[in-house]
């Protein structure tokens, strides 16, 4: 089992999924409505460059469906449920969570992308075909940089 997903848009709601330690899944939902691209990025890249001393990742996302704060590190990591108020605890680290939302994001853009049109009867489609394309662009330039990250030194 996968400690982190990215669970395909449905209705462009996505969920990034993470196993807790008791085997569990516990699915954070990912709407299209919110701009979590950039942020999460901007995030990703300052954990991986050692720009934060503190060496924890902080994701947030609030959203209708709810407000979750995750809180990740190089061991583990840590999902509050501001709603429930509970506290899970995870197996995967920070890198793991990197490396599920980088390798999932870009795949599910077109599929949010089309929602959105479809639901707005194509209203918004050049606005948001041009917000898709910018936000496609930010995730495959980032990969560029993130990757070495993950990858580790060659040997």
């Amino acid at each position: 089992m996968s400690k982190v997903k990215v669970v395909e848009p449905i209705e462009g709601l996505a969920f990034l999924s993470l196993q807790t330690e008791d085997k569990n899944m516990i699915d954070i939902p990912l709407s299209y409505k919110q701009d979590i691209t950039g942020p999460f990025i901007q995030e990703f890249k300052e954990y991986l460059s050692g720009k934060k001393g503190d060496r924890h990742l902080v994701l947030s996302v609030d959203g209708e469906e709810g407000k979750f704060i995750v809180i990740a590190n190089d061991d583990l990591s840590y999902v509050i449920d501001e709603r429930t108020k509970k506290l899970y605890v995870c197996t995967a680290d920070a890198k793991d969570i990197i490396r599920g939302c980088i390798r999932n994001f870009v795949a599910y853009m077109d599929a949010w992308a089309n929602f959105d049109i479809e639901e707005n009867g194509g209203v918004n489609q050049i606005n948001y075909m041009r917000d898709f394309l910018d936000r496609k662009a930010l995730i495959e330039s980032a990969e560029d940089e993130i990757n070495p990250y993950l990858m580790g030194p060659k040997v």
